[in-house]
């Protein structure tokens, strides 16, 4: 068996892109789509030399007819949980086709 150090690339982080599926001409006015908000929480586990680590966290939100009502709820519901700090609306043909096409961003809240 070889102890040989691993040959992957290492990196800081990585990120994964989240893309509207509708043409530019739609993006403005479709009513429908993904809220991705993220927040940032420090964690009890620490990282080398004892340094306290962020962790951050993800959380989609489908909304079907996009308000100013509609965004106030669904942004004061989110702000309850901390996710109150970045927030970005994806608009998006249908829920079940942002399923398909990212299936770990699934909406927990609509």
């Amino acid at each position: 068996m070889s102890t040989s150090p691993s040959s992957l690339p290492r990196y800081q982080k990585s990120t994964i892109l989240y893309k509207s599926n509708l043409p530019k001409s739609l993006r403005t006015t479709h009513p429908s789509g993904i809220l991705h908000a993220i927040r940032s929480s420090p964690t009890i586990i620490h990282g080398i030399g004892g340094q306290p680590v962020t962790r951050e966290e993800h959380t989609f939100a489908w909304i079907q007819t996009l308000t100013a009502a509609s965004e106030t709820l669904v942004k004061t519901h989110l702000a309850k949980y901390g996710f109150d700090k970045e927030l970005a609306f994806i608009p998006y043909s249908t829920r079940a086709a942002w399923c398909a096409k990212y299936p770990n961003a699934i909406p927990y809240v609509e």
